[in-house]
């Protein structure tokens, strides 16, 4: 996947955990272990799930659907994605605290999440025994100035019909 930095220049994402390198002081928070594969392109099922009518379409892109009321738990962000002690957000966070993303407004990246992923293109759906997964990848235009293309996603949990967000990582 590609990022853009200050420059808008396009840049890997392996640009982007050098970047997080050169600021922290232990060398880079990210193994070659910890990054996820690509993952490869979806077949037909998953772009046009059976029950087709609760996907939201604009023109020809598939939305997430009820994105607007999409539910982002405040602890999610403040505890876990932009917490740099949790064992397993500690990485994200010092990501998201160099695009100028803080603990103590997290409402800053609850907004752009709304704003730059819930009307985004779904990339990719999956079913898992608790509800319905979708995957979006999209640049987020953070405070410092940076597009950065981060994965988020979301679930709608069986029985419901309202997205949550899962989690989000960098592309």
């Amino acid at each position: 996947m590609k990022a853009l930095d200050e420059s808008c220049e396009v840049v890997n994402a392996a640009d982007a955990f050098n970047l997080i390198a050169l600021t922290a002081s232990a060398g880079c928070p990210f193994s070659r272990s910890e990054r996820r594969p690509e993952s490869r392109r979806p077949g037909l099922a998953h772009w046009f799930p059976e029950d087709h009518e609760s996907v939201q379409w604009q023109g020809t892109a598939m939305l997430i659907p009820n994105a607007d009321r999409a539910v982002i738990a405040p602890e999610k962000l403040r505890d876990y994605l932009l917490n740099a002690a949790h064992r397993r957000g500690a990485a994200k966070a010092r990501l998201l605290t160099i695009c100028g993303y803080s603990p103590d407004a997290w409402q800053v990246l609850e907004a752009d999440l709304r704003a730059w992923h819930l009307t985004a293109e779904v990339a990719q759906i999956k079913d898992n025994p608790y509800g319905r997964r979708y995957e979006i990848r999209a640049p987020l235009l953070t405070p410092s100035g940076r597009r950065v293309v981060f994965e988020s996603v979301w679930q709608v949990d069986n029985g419901t019909d309202v997205p949550r967000l899962i989690t989000m990582y960098p592309r």
